[in-house]
């Protein structure tokens, strides 16, 4: 080290400010580096110490010479693989382009059919609702639910048990039952009883059926569920007037009237009672095939009709008239009939007619009026009637 530096310290060993390749070696280095050599040209430098004579050993490469080779397979395969790129993204764009169309469509399709299926369940009054085969796991409810339930759609999906506590206890074990055995087979189809939490109930029309995976599987249970308490009360209003009406029947046979009761659009019968069949010889289901004017020959369709109007109007309320009724054997009875329209909460109106057989109060008026023309003794026309003529 102390030769080197003796013979060699008049050479300049930095060069802009940078060590030389030598500089490293004299000073006992090893290794590679690029920098610039005395010349000031860049060079890529092995320089290694040779302790037994003092010095230092460089060998260097100009960078350019190094690189040179390089930058001229460069310039060849630069523009080939340019080429390549621009190839394959052109096939690229010719393959894959159709499936990226394809798989934008599908999911185009997909958030149209998504959004079509919730504006159906989210605009409909039936509840729509979706679970797994074992009921832990509610997949979809739509928003009717709080409407009809009472309850929020997110204490469902938290606790999907939670429809089966709501249900009445009187159809509870039936209702669940159902749906365990029934619903996978598509055969679920149940009316039951919800208690809201106000304590209100509801009527519930609930059916349901399987949804099958790519598999053939049976993977999810879809149903929907309808409020039809409106529809149970109209029953049991129907009911409670069908019982009323079958009194009120039960009753008029009973009477000695007779009651016709007749459609104030068509005229046909729709009731007559035990008295009015054996007035007029005619059974229960022949009458109901007639109207009045089938048994009053002194009546025309325009004259009913005319006698008619006014009730239907409301300007009277009411009408008692005489007429006759004919027998099905063909002979004439006097009646006198009181006529009122009926129009009752929850049924169609009704012609009502209860007729009275005045053939006695008519034998006994000719009766006095013979009387009142003919001499008691002789049985001959008294003098007025004699003057009369």
């Amino acid at each position: 080290m102390i030769y080197s530096e003796k013979a060699f310290k008049r050479l300049d060993r930095v060069i802009e400010g940078e060590p030389l390749p030598m500089d490293y070696a004299l000073n006992g280095k090893n290794g590679i580096i690029f920098a610039k050599d005395y010349r000031r040209e860049k060079v890529v430098a092995a320089y290694e110490f040779m302790d037994l004579f003092g010095l230092g050993m460089v060998l260097k490469v100009n960078q350019v010479e190094l690189y040179s080779p390089i930058i001229g397979q460069l310039k060849f395969v630069l523009p080939l693989l340019a080429a390549l790129v621009m190839l394959g993204m052109l096939l690229l764009n010719i393959l894959v382009r159709p499936l990226v169309h394809k798989r934008v469509d599908s999911e185009r399709k997909l958030s149209e059919s998504n959004l079509r299926f919730r504006q159906i369940t989210e605009n409909i009054h039936e509840l729509f609702w979706m679970t797994d085969t074992t009921k832990g796991e509610m997949l979809y409810v739509s928003p009717p639910y709080e409407a009809i339930w009472g309850r929020t759609v997110e204490s469902l999906y938290a606790s999907p048990k939670n429809w089966i506590d709501a249900i009445h206890e009187e159809d509870r074990q039936r209702v669940l039952q159902a749906a365990m055995t029934k619903q996978a087979a598509g055969l679920y189809n149940e009316e039951y009883r919800i208690i809201r939490p106000d304590g209100s109930i509801r009527w519930i029309h609930d059916h349901a059926f399987p949804v099958r995976n790519a598999n053939g599987e049976i993977y999810r249970i879809v149903g929907v569920a309808e409020d039809i308490t409106q529809r149970k009360q109209a029953e049991e209003q129907l009911r409670q007037l069908n019982i009323e009406l079958h009194q009120f029947k039960n009753t008029l046979d009973q009477t000695l009237e007779c009651v016709f009761m007749f459609n104030p659009d068509t005229l046909r019968f729709t009731y007559v009672n035990k008295g009015a069949m054996q007035q007029v010889g005619y059974s229960e289901h022949e009458l109901k095939q007639m109207t009045p004017l089938n048994i009053k020959p002194e009546h025309t369709t325009e004259s009913f009709q005319k006698l008619l109007d006014p009730m239907r109007t409301g300007a009277q309320p009411s009408a008692t008239f005489q007429t006759i009724h004919r027998h099905k054997d063909g002979h004439d009875i006097p009646v006198e009939i009181f006529l009122q329209l009926v129009r009752l909460e929850g049924q169609d109106p009704s012609f009502v007619a209860i007729v009275i057989d005045i053939s006695e109060r008519k034998q006994a008026e000719k009766r006095i009026l013979h009387l009142a023309t003919h001499d008691a003794l002789t049985n001959l026309p008294n003098r007025n009637l004699l003057l009369d003529r």
